[in-house]
């Protein structure tokens, strides 16, 4: 249906300035619509955010790639001379006592876990109709080790230490991941890339047509959106925090999966539709955090430790450390949980000129909170939050090769912890996640990403964001980024109106339509039956975009 307004151009509203949000502004902008962007931030990106580290600029939020592909963040990585790594195979293992694995047993735990992950996979796609809903990845995983290795093996003992690491990838524990619909943590074909560069150029690229062509209000927090009962109805109505209201046309809504789940029941009238709200209720909301500790030089690297000119380091350490859940930490919180279990890239490990000696830890759960809760009355850098900071993680890294407790190179300079868990526009979390009791999760993201129809048939209400994204691209950049351009485009259908793009773009949006209009067969017949390692998981994305 149509809506024409006598050849007035459509005023549009968006709420939220991160990447889904710039990229329905861009789209939106070049058809010739009127579009005012409302951020309740004093920045843009929202989940896609850098901040200042010991001197070195790093990702609060995503950081990675997910699948190469045909994948618009390549692109934009390349155009903007981002610099991007595909790691090394290989990491290390750090046991609950404290002992580091050899080489051979650490990489033959990493194998089996994921020869397993593949197979859980498929399990998944084929099975998920006859899935109980409370059966999740971990019960599967457990059951087919017990019975190749025996029940109460070392090896399978080992073996369930190191799933645990599934949570540093959705942000939730793997005894919550959902086994019926695990098949939805499919990405795109190709590599997982780390950002080395951050994401910077690529939001700047992202956001500079909306920062030039369409209003952009800073510090502007949406509280309530009044839209339309039928296609008949008057302007939607948008109020914000201090009590100003606005009209529009239409109003498209990308803030986080979170905010709505806390916000949906006062934020709009009419209220949401049952199946709408049902949707956002029932898909999870993963909490990933990521801890950054800067050293003098990164000591665990040894005598071969990049040079001041930046050169490539020649170590046996390997860019990923995995940590169980350590019996050895001190604190009495690490008792009562399974989630202190940690993943820990090595940025000293970055190609030149990105390389830094810095250690990223990635953690969820119970852990994150625990952290973030300790560390909310204190400053970032302030003296107790660096001293609380260097108390959790000092049992960890003094695990590693060379550490030396009176060496000056082993002795912390910066400390930066998120804290997405306690910020209300990031909606308490990071990104999207399939959680055990979901009984209809792949229905749920259609519903969300149609808006249940409200935009289509006239009302004047769209949902845009890594949460509505097509399967494979949720609770990524890439997500949010196709989300806002696909609910631009139906937008802009609805009023005859057409985007100015390049050839690549409508190549693009094509491909992308193609890949929502098959995601009805298996893996199979979307793979071949080729399932790789890359091409599952969000691969710690972090959104906080999460991931």
């Amino acid at each position: 249906m149509e809506r024409v307004y006598d050849g007035r151009l459509p005023k549009v509203a968006i709420v939220g300035a991160g990447v889904s949000g710039l990229r329905s502004a861009d789209i939106l902008t070049r058809a010739g619509a009127q579009v005012t962007i409302f951020e309740a931030r004093d920045r843009i990106g929202g989940r896609v955010h850098q901040v200042e580290n010991g001197g070195h600029l790093v990702d609060a939020g995503s950081n990675w790639i997910h699948g190469t592909r045909g994948n618009p963040m390549s692109r934009l990585a390349e155009k903007t001379r981002t610099v991007i790594m595909e790691p090394e195979e290989g990491s290390v293992v750090i046991d609950v006592t404290g002992k580091k694995r050899t080489e051979k047993e650490s990489g033959e735990l990493d194998a089996e876990f994921w020869d397993t992950i593949v197979e859980a996979f498929k399990y998944s796609d084929e099975n998920s109709a006859t899935i109980d809903v409370e059966t999740s990845l971990f019960d599967y995983l457990s059951e087919v080790w017990s019975g190749k290795f025996g029940g109460d093996s070392g090896r399978t003992q080992d073996l369930k230490d190191d799933s645990r690491m599934w949570g540093q990838f959705v942000g939730s524990p793997i005894e919550r991941q959902s086994l019926k619909f695990f098949f939805l943590e499919e990405c795109l074909e190709g590599e997982n890339v780390f950002v080395a560069s951050t994401y910077q150029k690529i939001l700047h690229k992202v956001a500079r047509p909306a920062l030039m062509k369409a209003n952009v209000r800073l510090g502007h927090e949406v509280k309530h959106i009044q839209y339309r009962q039928s296609a008949e109805g008057s302007a939607v109505k948008v109020r914000l925090a201090d009590g100003a209201e606005h009209e529009f046309d239409e109003v498209i809504v990308t803030c986080p999966l979170g905010w709505l789940k806390r916000n949906k029941s006062s934020a709009f009238t009419p209220p949401l539709p049952p199946r709408l709200s049902s949707a956002i209720d029932n898909i999870g909301y993963g909490a990933l955090e990521k801890l950054y500790i800067t050293f003098p030089q990164p000591f665990w690297l040894g005598t071969s430790s990049p040079s001041a000119d930046n050169s490539q380091p020649s170590t046996d350490t390997p860019c990923f450390i995995r940590f169980y859940n350590p019996q050895y930490h001190p604190d009495p919180a690490s008792k009562l949980s399974t989630t202190w279990n940690q993943s820990v890239v090595s940025l000293a490990h970055l190609p030149p000129p990105t390389a830094q000696p810095t250690l990223l830890f990635y953690m969820h759960g119970d852990c994150g909170t625990y952290l973030t809760r300790l560390l909310a009355p204190h400053s970032p850098h302030s003296k107790p939050y660096n001293h609380l900071l260097q108390s959790f993680a000092e049992p960890f890294y003094s695990r590693l090769p060379n550490y030396s407790p009176t060496s000056k190179i082993c002795i912390p300079t910066s400390f930066y912890l998120t804290s997405w868990q306690t910020d209300p526009f990031a909606g308490h979390g990071s990104y999207c996640c399939f959680q055990t009791g979901l009984a209809e999760g792949d229905k749920d993201i259609e519903i969300m990403r149609s808006t249940a129809g409200l935009g289509d048939n006239g009302q004047g209400l769209w949902l845009a964001g890594e949460h509505t994204a097509p399967f494979v691209a949720l609770g990524t950049t890439t997500g949010a980024w196709w989300s806002g351009e696909g609910v631009a485009r139906r937008v802009a259908r609805r009023y005859g109106l057409v985007v100015d793009e390049e050839e690549e773009e409508m190549e693009e949006a094509e491909k992308v339509d193609e890949i929502v209009e098959n995601e009805g067969e298996s893996v199979g017949d979307r793979l071949e039956g080729e399932v790789s390692e890359v091409s599952i998981g969000k691969s710690m994305n972090g959104t906080a975009l999460g991931g």
